[in-house]
């Protein structure tokens, strides 16, 4: 029996105390300046879409006030900002994220019609829903574009539940099918109970730009285009 050209791969998963503290004290009311998304034993985001419901009818007061508007969506995106003072290795950053129903532990309408779904080469697929990392003139990610128009217009005109939202790196977006999570670490805890198995087999990691950002220009960002059918 010959055992020739075995290979072994270790992932070191230990976090640094400052991020540790970070993720242990979340503020899931306002938001965080910065989101920290890995592979592997992994670590998510949760994104809440419009707000707070202050009139208590059980809707979120933007998306009420769209609803009202009747808007017709032409296109709709979450667009993440790479941290690149957080980012040191630029290379080793993932080339995909995946989006998901956090509360139902189901992808979303916009990845079962993205025409790209059948693309052969597994890092392309699904890229009109999941964009690609866009990277800089230096090779350093810039940015990922998550086209959710499907979605939000579901939201708007079916008076679809405004779920929250997960965001995972993934090895591979092509593979759909979720996997259970366990020893989950507060807060995760009040939310995610399935990931996307294509997260598990990611080693990789980023830092991304969150919703209270110091930096205006790159927080976590909802792009709307829409019609004003009134």
């Amino acid at each position: 029996m010959l055992f020739d050209a075995i290979n072994v791969n270790v992932f070191e998963n230990e976090l640094n105390g400052q991020i540790q503290s970070e993720l242990l004290s979340q503020d899931q009311q306002n938001g965080e300046d910065r989101l920290y998304l890995r592979g592997g034993e992994g670590i998510a985001a949760v994104v809440s879409l419009f707000g707070d419901d202050n009139d208590g009818n059980g809707v979120a007061d933007e998306l009420d006030e769209i609803r009202q508007n009747n808007w017709l969506i032409n296109e709709a995106n979450l667009i993440f900002y790479v941290d690149k003072d957080a980012i040191t290795d630029g290379y080793k950053e993932p080339e995909r994220l995946i989006l998901y129903d956090v509360d139902n532990g189901r992808l979303l309408t916009d990845y079962n019609l993205d025409t790209t779904s059948g693309d052969s080469e597994q890092v392309d697929a699904y890229t009109t829903h999941l964009g690609r990392l866009v990277r800089d003139s230096d090779g350093k990610g810039d940015y990922y574009k998550l086209r959710i128009t499907n979605h939000l217009s579901s939201l708007i005109h079916q008076d679809s539940t405004n779920v929250k939202l997960g965001v995972i790196v993934s090895q591979n977006v092509a593979v759909p099918n979720f996997q259970d999570v366990l020893n989950t670490i507060s807060p995760s805890r009040n939310y995610t109970e399935q990931v996307p198995s294509g997260s598990v087999m990611s080693h990789q990691g980023t830092i991304l730009h969150g919703n209270t950002s110091a930096d205006l220009t790159k927080r976590l960002k909802l792009q709307i285009y829409y019609t004003d059918s009134n």
